[in-house]
C-alpha cells in the first residue's frame, strides 16, 4: 500500500500549504483502496471460516467412512488369543467363527552354507573346473563359470580338406542376443596311400612345434611287407606313446587308405613335420608339411574376430581364449551360450559344442554368488565371513530358498561332490485346526476360511475367532456424536446476534440441513432411528451417545444394527456420508467451490489494489514535482519583494 507523502520541504512561505494539499489529495485517492482492502479482509475471513467448517465436516465424514468400511466387512472383528503363535487377517466378509489352533512348527526357508571356507572372495574357487550344479526341489541349474571345452586342431596341407569348410557356431542368449561363426580348415591327410612297403622298412617322422617348445623325432620298428595306412599309423602311434613330449599331442590314423595326422590343443599352435623311410616305402606325408593350423588359441582367435564384428557382443566384453589347451569364453556381463559344430566327425568341434551354459562370471566365491543370483532358481546367495580373525578370512556362501517349506537344496561340483551343508532343508508349517492336522509349505493360508487369512508364526496354541464387532461399533458411534457436535458448534458461531462472517451464508444453512438429515434418518428394518442405537439429541441439539442402550440393542438384534447402519453406500451411513460429502468433498464439494471462488476474487482484488496504489503514487509524485517548481518560483518572488520593500523604505532624518 502507498504511504502518505513525507513532509514537503520548501523554501517559500507556502510550503506548509503544499504539504496540506498533498495529504488531502492522498487521502481522497486512497479511499477506494481502503474499501477494497476491507472487502479483501472480509473475503479472507470467510475463506478461513469456510475452511474450518469444511474441516469439521470432513472429520464427520471420516467417522462415517470408518463405520462404512466396517459395515462392508460385515461389522465383524477378527482376533487371535496368542499372536506369537498365529495371526488372522480379514480379507473379505467373514461370518462369525471360532477355531482352536495348535502349531507344531512354522514354515521356514531352506538355508545352507558352503562347507569349506576360503580366505578371499575374488581369487580362489570352490572347484577348479568352474562347474557347479545347484538343485532346489525338482529344479536344477548348472553353472559353468569357466565355460571351457577341448579345442581341436586342423592342418593346412593335404588332400582331404572338407568342403565346405567346417564351422563352429556360437549362439548367445540369457542376457545377450546374436551369434557368431568361425570357419576352420582340415587336418592333414597324406597326398597318397602308402605303397611299396617292404619287410623291415622303417618310417621316420620329425616334429617341430611352431612355438619351438617341442622338437622330436620318432622311428617305427620294422614294417611288414605291404603294410597299409592303418598298420603304419599303429606303428607310429606306438612310438609316440613312448615319447613324453609327443604323447597326447599328435596322433596318426587312416582315412580313405591315407595317413591322417591330427594335433591336440595341448600341442600348442601346431607342428611342422618331415617324413622319411628306408627302402622305397611311400607314406604320402609331404616333407616339411604342417599340422595343427587351428589349435585352441587359433580357434579362439577366429571366434574373437567374429565378436569384433558384433557391436552388441563387443560392448558386452565377450572374449575367447586358450585355457590349458581348451577354448574358454568370458564376458563382462552374464549370458548363456550354445555352441554347435557343423561336422563333429572331422574333429573340428570347438570343445564347447553342444554346451549350454552361463558365462560372464569368475570362478570365485563372488562369481558363483553372482551366477546363482542371476539364475532362474528361487535361491539367493550371500557372502558371509565366519572368521573371528581380521587378518584371515573364512568366506562362505550362504544359500537361502526364497520360499518357505521343506525341500531339497544342494550345491555340487562336477564330480557330484557336495559343497554345502544339508542340515537345514526347510520346514513346512504343521498345525491342527480343531484337531484336524494341516501341512502347508508357507505360513500364510489366504483361504483359511471365508473372508479370513491365517498366518502361522510359531509353535504353541491359540484361538482364532471372528465375531460381531459390538465394541468397535460402540466406539465409532461415540466418535460420531463427538464429530456431530463439533460441526454443530461451528455452525453456532455464525448464527444469532453475535454471528460471524458466515452469517446468512447459504452453506451454513446447508450444513444445518445436513445435521438435521443425519439426526432424522429413518430406517426400514427392525431398527428405525439412531435413537435406538443410543444416539440422542438433548434440548440444545447436542448429540449424546448412550453406550448402555446401544449394548442392549446390539445384544438382542445385532443384525438389525448392521442393516440399519449399512455401508459407505447404503443405509444410514451411506445416506449421511453422501450428504456430508456434497458439502465437504475437497475437490467437488460446495464449500470447496465457494473457497475457490473466494480465492479468485481475492486475487482479483489484489490486482485492483496494486493498480490503484501505482496510480496514487504516480499522482503524488507528479504533484510533488509541480509543487517543488512552484515553491521555487514563489521563493524568488518573495525575495524580490523583500528587496523592493527595503529599497523604498523611508529614511529617518538625522539632526545637526
Amino acid at each position: 500500500m502507498s504511504l502518505p507523502p513525507t513532509s514537503f520541504v520548501g523554501v517559500s512561505t507556502f510550503s506548509d500549504s503544499f504539504q496540506t494539499v498533498l495529504e488531502r489529495t492522498f487521502n481522497a485517492a486512497s479511499l477506494p483502496v481502503t474499501n477494497l482492502q476491507t472487502e479483501q479482509t472480509i473475503l479472507q475471513s470467510r475463506q478461513v471460516e469456510l475452511g474450518n467448517l469444511e474441516g469439521d465436516l470432513n472429520k464427520l465424514r471420516d467417522v462415517f467412512n470408518t463405520l462404512g468400511v466396517s459395515g462392508a466387512q460385515g461389522t465383524v472383528k477378527v482376533t487371535s488369543s496368542n499372536t506369537s503363535v498365529a495371526s488372522v487377517t480379514r480379507v473379505g466378509t467373514p461370518e462369525p467363527v471360532d477355531f482352536d489352533i495348535e502349531v507344531t512348527s512354522a514354515a521356514d526357508k531352506a538355508r545352507e552354507t558352503t562347507a569349506v571356507g576360503l580366505t578371499d572372495v575374488d581369487a580362489t574357487a570352490l572347484s577348479s573346473d568352474g562347474v557347479y550344479s545347484l538343485t532346489l526341489g525338482s529344479s536344477s541349474e548348472t553353472y559353468n563359470l569357466l565355460t571351457v571345452g577341448s579345442g581341436r586342431t586342423a592342418g593346412t596341407n593335404g588332400s582331404a580338406t572338407p568342403s565346405p569348410k567346417v564351422s563352429v557356431d556360437v549362439a548367445f542368449s540369457g542376457g545377450l542376443s546374436g551369434s557368431i561363426s568361425a570357419e576352420l580348415d582340415s587336418f592333414f591327410v597324406a597326398s597318397s596311400a602308402p605303397s611299396t612297403v617292404g619287410a623291415g622298412d622303417q618310417v621316420t617322422v620329425s616334429f617341430a612345434s611352431v612355438d619351438g617348445g617341442t622338437n622330436e623325432t620318432i622311428t617305427t620298428d620294422g614294417l611288414n611287407a605291404l603294410d597299409d595306412a592303418d598298420a603304419i599309423a599303429t606303428a607310429l602311434n606306438d612310438k609316440i606313446a613312448l615319447n613324453a613330449n609327443l604323447n597326447g599331442k599328435v596322433s596318426f590314423s587312416a582315412v580313405g587308405g591315407k595317413l591322417e595326422l591330427t594335433v591336440s590343443d595341448s600341442a600348442g599352435t601346431g607342428f611342422n613335420f618331415t617324413s622319411s623311410s628306408t627302402g622305397t616305402t611311400v607314406t604320402g606325408l609331404e616333407s616339411g608339411g604342417t599340422a595343427g593350423g587351428h589349435s585352441a588359441a587359433e580357434i579362439a582367435a577366429a571366434l574373437n574376430a567374429s565378436v569384433q564384428a558384433s557391436s552388441t557382443l563387443k560392448a558386452a566384453g565377450v572374449r575367447f581364449s586358450a585355457y590349458g589347451g581348451e577354448v574358454r569364453v568370458e564376458g563382462d556381463t552374464a549370458f548363456d551360450i550354445t555352441v554347435t559344430d557343423n561336422d563333429q566327425g572331422t574333429g573340428f568341434a570347438s570343445g564347447l559344442a553342444g554346451v549350454h551354459s552361463v558365462a560372464g562370471f569368475d570362478n570365485t566365491l563372488a562369481g558363483l554368488r553372482d551366477a546363482i543370483n542371476a539364475g532362474n532358481l528361487d535361491v539367493t546367495a550371500t557372502l558371509v565371513n565366519f572368521s573371528d580373525n581380521p587378518a584371515v578370512g573364512d568366506y562362505r556362501i550362504l544359500l537361502s530358498s526364497n520360499k518357505t517349506g521343506s525341500t531339497t537344496l544342494t550345491l555340487k561340483d562336477s564330480s557330484n561332490g557336495d559343497l554345502i551343508t544339508t542340515s537345514n532343508q526347510g520346514v513346512d508349517a504343521v498345525f491342527t485346526v480343531n484337531g484336524v492336522q494341516i501341512t502347508n509349505s508357507g505360513n500364510t493360508i489366504s483361504d483359511f476360511a471365508p473372508g479370513l487369512s491365517l498366518t502361522i508364526v510359531g509353535a504353541g496354541s491359540t484361538r482364532v475367532a471372528a465375531s460381531n464387532d459390538q465394541s468397535g461399533t460402540s466406539s465409532n458411534l461415540s466418535d460420531l456424536a463427538a464429530a456431530y457436535n463439533t460441526v454443530l458448534a461451528r455452525i453456532g458461531q455464525h448464527i444469532g446476534k453475535d454471528a460471524g462472517v458466515l452469517s446468512g451464508d447459504v452453506l451454513v444453512r446447508e450444513a444445518q440441513a445436513t445435521l438435521r438429515a443425519i439426526a432424522g434418518y429413518t430406517g426400514s428394518g427392525s431398527i428405525h432411528s439412531i435413537a435406538e442405537l443410543g444416539l440422542e439429541l438433548n434440548e440444545d441439539g447436542l448429540m449424546t451417545f448412550n453406550a448402555i442402550k446401544f449394548a442392549s440393542t446390539a445384544a438382542s438384534d445385532f443384525n438389525g444394527v448392521k442393516d440399519f447402519l449399512g455401508t459407505t453406500t447404503t443405509g444410514f451411513i451411506g445416506a449421511s456420508r453422501s450428504r456430508v460429502a456434497d458439502l465437504s468433498d475437497p475437490v467437488n464439494g460446495a464449500i470447496q467451490t465457494a473457497i475457490d471462488f473466494i480465492q479468485e476474487s481475492d486475487a482479483s482484488l489484489s490486482k485492483q489494489i496494486t493498480a490503484l496504489q501505482e496510480r496514487i503514487d504516480q499522482r503524488i509524485a507528479a504533484l510533488e514535482a509541480q509543487f517543488a517548481a512552484a515553491d521555487t518560483l514563489l521563493a524568488g518572488l518573495e525575495s524580490q519583494k523583500d528587496l523592493l520593500t527595503q529599497l523604498f523604505k523611508p529614511q529617518s532624518s538625522s539632526s545637526n
